[in-house]
């Protein structure tokens, strides 16, 4: 999917460059003995590096499906973007803040509680791409 579609939209590759860097710090992470502050680090960076690679993706879709007149999935693509950021910006930073108060329960079940609307949005974000990949079958 996100291979192919670097070949043709700019902000796909941006977008694969990213994934690739992302997975590259996270084995990085995972394999290499850390202090725990610099693992927590890297996550931070390998979680924003994701969200940016969202971002590129659905902003380079909008601008086809506007190129192709579908200007309905050009605006759902700004909309899927602005609630993945804000859910998964959210989720992020309550991830932090249970990290720092040593996983205290009330901050595990707000961060759980969170999780509900991550979902959502990926599934907004999934449904998304899926919609602009019908559409570039037919043009």
């Amino acid at each position: 999917g996100l291979y192919f579609a670097a070949t043709d939209i700019a902000g796909c590759k941006t977008a694969l460059i990213l994934t690739i860097a992302g997975v590259v710090i996270d084995v990085v992470g995972q394999l290499v003995s850390l202090p725990k502050a610099l693992t927590e680090l890297l996550s931070i960076v390998s979680s924003v590096m994701s969200i940016v690679c969202v971002y590129c993706i659905c902003m380079s879709l909008a601008g086809v499906m506007k190129s192709v007149k579908r200007s309905d999935l050009a605006q759902r693509g700004k909309t899927v973007w602005i609630v993945y950021l804000v859910t998964n910006t959210i989720g992020l930073a309550l991830s932090v803040l249970v990290s720092i108060l040593a996983y205290h329960f009330l901050g595990v079940l707000v961060a759980l509680l969170i999780l509900i609307p991550i979902v959502i949005a990926s599934v907004m974000y999934l449904a998304y791409i899926y919609q602009c990949s019908k559409v570039l079958r037919t043009v």
